[in-house]
Order: structure tokens, then C-alpha cells, then sequence
């Protein structure tokens, strides 16, 4: 198989969501099978100042989160005036370009002008990027501001979804947000481009945290019912349609709680004691192995890896009908809930609450049973490089023919 660099900076590869997790699972797993036909980007050997770093974290919270805000508004704005930084790298070495944003695609729109290999794009937000960027990233008294600047944002997807010789969509109703946010979309779109290819992840029982008691630790009965959700607190992820659940929810039982992960902005959580907003945490996944459900009530959604995370933990899972999550009711488990409003969740809720903890368990293990058939990470580092070795092969008869 031919060389294939996948445009994403090594050093940002993280253990988190987003296209950060979804490719530190896979380079972790190239790493282990020692496959050498995949690589990513790499800065020159810069040395770190650490001490820098050091300074930073010490910078009060609140100073830190405007710094940000304002490198990601000038990130944006000088991708568009062709003043941003980008990492050098030699193209005559690879076949296969596989770019994970169309910003990162967009950065490199001179250096593909002269690339005669295979372009391939994956994008992995919930609605179309540029709106993404301008509904959740940047403040919106920035956005009034400079309108005329952001709304050109458009113009990357335009170009990298044009651009792309191939398209990587986890599966078809992964499409769905680009269709609903995006109405160039199905103008864009070209079939003859599209291919699919499940998302997976490493198993999480391997990484559960032992001998933390999460019960114990935030206070909740031994025989309460726990509903556990990890996320952005926003719209697009249904914090606000989650907040409207629960509170129906604790009107109604006594006994059940909320465990609720994620930094608790821009919308906070309930105020009531049942409700336990725990903040950002590097223990997910016990959070999850202590609840009798898990909730992901996104809005829109493109494929996340928070659900996948779930089956691999065997738990039951109530999901919205949006997105990436209708792929899911293929598996015809019972431990895989959907809702398409309030009322059918708090149905599906009552449901499994009626259950005892013996058949719940049943239904969280047949969750279980679908991530090893279908979810491993192993199974698609598999797939994806067969997949990349049928377009290099197709591409290359194409061009025979013709």
C-alpha cells in the first residue's frame, strides 16, 4: 500500500472526543500492530518551553478562556486572509492525503494545487462547520462585529467538500446535519465521492478507574436509579432538552439522579440536589459503569464516540432519533432506547426503570455484544486501510481507463 499522511498535528492527538480521540485511538492502534503506512503530521523538532506552559495554567481561569476565544477568532479569520501558520511537509512522498477538518484542508488549498495524489476529507461536526464555528466558537459580540469576515467562513467547507477527490462520512445518517444546517449541501454533494466507514474505539473496560465507589463519592443511595450523561452543556447536544427531562423526571421519582459531566457552561444544570453537576473529569468512564442509564439527547449528531464509549461499558443508553444516532437502531438491541421528544423519553425512562436490576444488566450486556462485533478499534484499523488500498486501486484503474 502506498504512503498515506493523515493532516492532523501528532502532538494534538488526545484521549478526548472529537477528531483529537477519534485519531489517538487509531494512531494508538497503528502504534500497536506496528503498521507503518499510515503517519501524521509532525512539527521540526521544536523544544517546548515548559516553563511558558507553566505560567499559563497559573493565569486565573477566566483570562485563560479569552485567550483562547481570541486565537480561535484570529485562527479563523486568518485562514481566510491567508496569514496563518501551518506546518511544512513534503508531499512527493505520499499517494493519499486524509484531512479530518476543512479548515486544515483550506490551510493547505496552494499546497494541493500542485498534490497528484488522492485528496480524502472526514469532517466530524455535529452541523456543518462554518456554522459551528459561528454559533458555538465565536462569541457572538465578536461575530456582530466582524459579520462580514465570519460569514465567509462558508467558503472553506465550499471549497473542501469540492475539493476532495474522496468523502468519509462514518454512515449515511451521519449526513443528516449537513443536509439540515447546510442548504448548498445537497448541491455540493457528489455520490460517486462517498464512502462509509463505522467509527470505533479502543475498549473502555480496560480503562475503568478502580476502587472509586462513585456512589459513595457523590452521595447517592446504593438503590438509586442513576441517569448519567457526559457533554458540552449546549444546544446542539440537547443540554437544555436534558434539563426538561429531568426535571419531569424528579418530580415524578424520588429515588432517581443525575450525574451530569461536562464544564457547565453556557448552560447550567438544575438546582436541586437529585441533579449533581460534576464538571470536567478524567474518570468518565466510572461515571458511566455506576449508572443504570446514559443520555444523549444531542439535537444533531454526527457520530459520537461518547455512544460507542457507552457499548463498550455495557450499559443502556436512551438516545435521540437524529443523525448518526439512527444507525444504531440496525442492531435491534434492547438495550439502545430512542426518543424522538420529551414525553417518548420519559416513556422510555418509566420503561426501564420498571425493569429489575437483573434485566437491565441483560439489556446493558447485549450493548456489550455489539461493540465487540462491530466496534472494535482492531476492526477498523482493518477496515480503514482496506478501504484506502479499493480507492488507490480504483483511482488507479480510472486513470488507465481514461
Amino acid at each position: 500500500m502506498n504512503q498515506i499522511l493523515i493532516v492532523f498535528n501528532e502532538k494534538d492527538l488526545k484521549p478526548v472526543g472529537g477528531p483529537a480521540g477519534y485519531l489517538y485511538n487509531f494512531y494508538k492502534e497503528l502504534e500497536r500492530e506496528k503498521r507503518k503506512e499510515v503517519v501524521f503530521l509532525q512539527e521540526s523538532n521544536k523544544k517546548k518551553r515548559k516553563w511558558i506552559r507553566n505560567i499559563y495554567l497559573k493565569i486565573p481561569k477566566f483570562i485563560r478562556k479569552w485567550i483562547q476565544t481570541r486565537r480561535n477568532c484570529n485562527k479563523y479569520k486568518n485562514a481566510l486572509m491567508q496569514k496563518s501558520k501551518k506546518i511544512e511537509m513534503n508531499l512527493e512522498q505520499f499517494h493519499v492525503l486524509h484531512f479530518h477538518s476543512t479548515w486544515s484542508m483550506y490551510l493547505y488549498r496552494e499546497e494541493l494545487e500542485q498534490f497528484e495524489g488522492i485528496i480524502i476529507l472526514t469532517s466530524h461536526t455535529p452541523v456543518v462547520p462554518y456554522k459551528e464555528i459561528i454559533e458555538e466558537i465565536i462569541p457572538q459580540k465578536e461575530y456582530r462585529k466582524n459579520k462580514e469576515v465570519y460569514d465567509n467562513l462558508e467558503k472553506i467547507d465550499h471549497y473542501a467538500f469540492s475539493k476532495a477527490d474522496f468523502i468519509i462520512f462514518p454512515c449515511k445518517e451521519a449526513e443528516e446535519p449537513y443536509y439540515h444546517t447546510w442548504d448548498k449541501y445537497s448541491v455540493i454533494r457528489d455520490e460517486q465521492k462517498y464512502h462509509y466507514l463505522l467509527t470505533r474505539i479502543p475498549d473502555c473496560r480496560k480503562k475503568l478507574v478502580e476502587s472509586i465507589d462513585i456512589r459513595q463519592k457523590y452521595k447517592v443511595p446504593k438503590d438509586a436509579f442513576i441517569i448519567s450523561y457526559i457533554g458540552r452543556h449546549n444546544k446542539v447536544k440537547g443540554y437544555d432538552i436534558l434539563k426538561i427531562i429531568g426535571e419531569k423526571i424528579l418530580q415524578i421519582y424520588d429515588n432517581v439522579y443525575f450525574l451530569v459531566a461536562g464544564v457547565e457552561e453556557p448552560i447550567c444544570g438544575l438546582k436541586n440536589q437529585h441533579w449533581i453537576e460534576i464538571g470536567w473529569t478524567n474518570n468518565p468512564y466510572s461515571i458511566i459503569e455506576a449508572s443504570d442509564l446514559f443520555i444523549l439527547p444531542n439535537r444533531e449528531t454526527f457520530f459520537d464516540l461518547i455512544l460507542l464509549e457507552v457499548l463498550s461499558l455495557g450499559k443502556n443508553v436512551l438516545i435521540s432519533w437524529c443523525g448518526g444516532n439512527k444507525k444504531f437502531a440496525d442492531f435491534n438491541s434492547e438495550g439502545i432506547l430512542f426518543f424522538h421528544n420529551v414525553d417518548e423519553a420519559l416513556k422510555q425512562i418509566k420503561y426501564l426503570y420498571t425493569k429489575d436490576r437483573k434485566e437491565r444488566i441483560r439489556m446493558g450486556y447485549e450493548n456489550r455484544q455489539i461493540y465487540e462485533k462491530y466496534f472494535t478499534i482492531q476492526k477498523f484499523t482493518k477496515d480503514y486501510l482496506e478501504m484506502i488500498d479499493d480507492i488507490v486501486k480504483s483511482t488507479d484503474k480510472r486513470d488507465r481507463i481514461e
